[in-house]
């Protein structure tokens, strides 16, 4: 007896609820600057379709903060809309008003006035997604809500430490899940990597399933089995690979699904699993390519390694924000000598590195490589493919090289 109006924007299902309204953007043309819209920014439309008049101006652009951090922590598409919102969302986020998210940006030593789409997509969203994966997510909505700033102070010391506990767990599943696809050999000659076991925290198993995906290059879904009740999954996928839609064609062995193209989340009962793997499989020989799409470089200009400096950067960042739909462009320096590399952080180790390289004429430059890979050999010449960034830090700006990809050197004619 209740009238229900549902927002959503995940993939549509064969049968719609039975709701006064379904609001959804994947009913919109292909073509529409909405299509894209996550979660946030449908039920965002909706607020201002009912505070339409003049006098709730202030109400709506009160939120736009929220906009922008949902749009971004769910990787929308930056075209059309999506790209729109996270513009106005931005400068909304840098003046600090509210109270919660200043905090968890003082608990990331960062400060509100340079807040951009990095520091939502690896600051804020990380910590606010802990919340739901160990926590208590209601306690990330009194975050977003209160006014008092010794209460979101409290609360971003939680969400932090809750954060550092999540990446122990992450980093903890991942080995572990690794090492299942290492010892079988046969797992990487299918067109998925499909890995189960019952010793899985099911709250971190979409992160393992996106660093799977990365590491190997083909979709990767992972199932946390649980005694008594449903095992749950989760999937990531790559580039031209509709994971959601061969999850969807296995709808009869499971309890629950929905996602996108390139993520989706499922459960089932632990003895469909086999079933369902190879149904998968099947589905994905017939209908995904028969290999991944290789990945290529889209290079915007080679550069002379002395013009990789901060005023390059700082005009490289007004054409943010960027992600995906609107990537960083990468540039090329040609004929550094690798030096040698080192840990990113002094006290524990990590996957991420700092690579020192000396330039043609004797200048030293430095690059940051996240989950790098394997290192060029002291003394060798390379050529590096590298996002220009302007970091700041401590109220100092300086240009941050992000190495994306290197190779040895071309000779020189």
């Amino acid at each position: 007896g209740i009238n229900v109006i549902i927002t959503d924007h995940h993939d549509l299902g064969d049968v719609l609820p039975d709701a006064a309204a379904v609001v959804n953007p994947k009913m919109l043309p292909a073509d529409h600057p909405a299509r894209e819209l996550s979660g946030v920014g449908v039920a965002y439309m909706l607020a201002c379709a009912m505070l339409d008049a003049p006098r709730f101006s202030e109400v709506r652009d009160a939120m736009l903060d929220l906009v922008a951090v949902g749009l971004v922590a769910d990787v929308a598409a930056q075209v059309g809309d999506v790209r729109y919102w996270i513009q106005r969302g931005l400068p909304r986020l840098r003046q600090g008003r509210r109270p919660g998210l200043a905090a968890l940006l003082r608990s990331a030593n960062i400060d509100c006035a340079v807040a951009d789409e990095q520091t939502i997509g690896f600051q804020i969203a990380p910590r606010l997604n802990a919340l739901g994966r160990l926590g208590d997510a209601n306690l990330g909505v009194e975050l977003l809500l209160t006014q008092s700033v010794e209460r979101a102070n409290e609360l971003a010391a939680t969400i932090d430490g809750l954060n550092v506990d999540r990446r122990a767990r992450t980093e903890a599943v991942f080995a572990r899940v690794d090492e299942l696809v290492r010892r079988d050999p046969a797992m990487l000659r299918e067109p998925a990597i499909i890995v189960g076991a019952a010793d899985l925290e099911d709250g971190v198993i979409g992160l393992v399933a996106g660093r799977l995906a990365q590491a190997y290059g083909r979709p990767a879904i992972v199932v946390a089995h649980r005694a008594g009740q449903p095992s749950i999954g989760s999937a990531r996928s790559v580039e031209g690979v509709d994971i959601h839609a061969a999850i969807a064609s296995q709808r009869a062995l499971l309890v629950r699904e929905g996602g996108h193209p390139m993520a989706a989340g499922f459960a089932l009962e632990a003895e469909a699993m086999d079933a369902f793997c190879e149904g998968i499989q099947r589905w994905l020989r017939e209908n995904a390519p028969a290999a991944p799409p290789e990945q290529e470089l889209e290079i915007a200009a080679v550069i002379p390694w002395d013009e990789a400096d901060l005023p390059l950067a700082q005009q490289i960042a007004r054409l943010g924000p960027f992600g995906p739909g609107n990537p960083q462009p990468l540039f090329v320096a040609e004929g550094g000598v690798f030096l040698r590399a080192e840990d990113v952080s002094r006290w524990r180790e990590t996957a991420h590195r700092r690579l020192f390289v000396s330039a043609p004429n004797g200048e030293p430059h430095r690059l940051t490589w996240f989950n790098a890979g394997s290192l060029p050999e002291p003394g060798e010449a390379v050529d590096m493919v590298f996002m220009l960034q302007v970091n700041r830090y401590n109220g100092r700006e300086e240009a941050r090289l992000a190495l994306e990809a290197w190779r040895p050197a071309e000779p020189k004619a």
